[in-house]
């Protein structure tokens, strides 16, 4: 008996309470046109999508791993990246939970994905099932970033930035990255992991034939509130930053905080100013931690294993 040819994707799915969800994004797996093999995580569920996940999608679900905390979006990833299965797979596919594929997305990603020093490929991100407007984020990102290059294919843009709701990156950048650091638990990690990867001389490319869907709220980026957690992130992503010095990136993440606490003073909320100004010194607390992790590839043991 002859055994069938491997599958060369594995798609890794973090859910957490995204029971609503899955029927959305797995089923779009299923449907894909590329067939792939899937690893799901779960971040401690409460909501039975542990249950279902077990039951209903038992079949579908290559590697299923509950945990018993929920360790945040990077180091659930990491969990998978350690696992002694991944090296059979020459791509990994990050899909969000609240997210889909249209059938032949795959397809295309990895065609764009054999071009010169590809590290991540993403597809168009649409707001809405219908495909009819893009994610306002996502639009975002690609109206101010995308850049037309010589010698790329007319359907592709190089960006410098996509958010990690869908991207294929070869395997082997995984590997040369060491994965996400562990510094950032919930956002930030995918703009870290852009950063080293850059360094890397890889680059981020938006595959315009390729389509996927990211149905989470669509909230106008005019509308989205700005709040002391977000300048946090965005002050630590500073810090991390690779592809500048320590002294270049310490100076950035406080001309950065500054300029929040201005504009929110320049706009009479004096009480978001004060919220912005105690970002300071708990972001002076993570100095050294984050000096510590800027690293293009992060150091053997730096991605702390997670409870099943």
């Amino acid at each position: 008996m002859t055994s069938s040819p491997r599958t060369c994707v594995l798609a890794i799915i973090i859910t957490y309470n995204g029971k609503q969800w899955l029927d959305l994004c797995l089923g779009s797996l299923a449907g894909s046109s590329t067939p792939v093999d899937i690893a799901v995580v779960d971040n401690a569920s409460q909501d039975g999508t542990q249950a279902v996940l077990r039951s209903k999608y038992a079949d579908a679900i290559t590697h299923l791993h509950c945990l018993q905390d929920n360790v945040g979006f990077g180091r659930a990833h990491n969990h998978v990246f350690a696992q002694p299965y991944v090296a059979q797979y020459d791509y990994i596919l990050l899909l969000n939970q609240d997210a889909a594929v249209a059938p032949e997305a795959l397809q295309y990603l990895l065609t764009s994905a054999s071009l010169p020093n590809v590290g991540i490929v993403s597809p168009l991100h649409y707001g809405d099932a219908d495909g009819a407007k893009l994610d306002v984020n996502f639009e975002d990102y690609y109206v101010s970033r995308a850049v037309e290059r010589a010698g790329l294919p007319e359907y592709i843009r190089e960006v410098s930035f996509v958010n990690a709701a869908v991207w294929l990156i070869p395997t082997a950048v995984v590997g040369a990255l060491g994965g996400f650091n562990p510094l950032f638990s919930h956002y930030g990690e995918d703009t870290n992991f852009v950063h080293r990867m850059l360094a890397l001389d890889k680059r981020v490319l938006v595959d315009r034939r390729a389509r996927a869907y990211h149905l989470r709220k669509q909230i106008p980026r005019s509308e989205q509130s700005l709040t002391a957690d977000k300048v946090y992130i965005m002050a630590l992503v500073h810090l991390a930053n690779v592809n500048v010095t320590w002294r270049e990136s310490v100076t950035g993440a406080l001309r950065y905080i500054m300029r929040k606490v201005r504009g929110a003073v320049n706009a009479g909320n004096y009480q978001l100013a004060f919220r912005l100004s105690t970002v300071v010194p708990k972001l002076i607390g993570q100095l050294s931690r984050a000096r510590r992790s800027r690293n293009v590839r992060l150091p053997p043991g730096t991605c702390t294993e997670v409870t099943r």
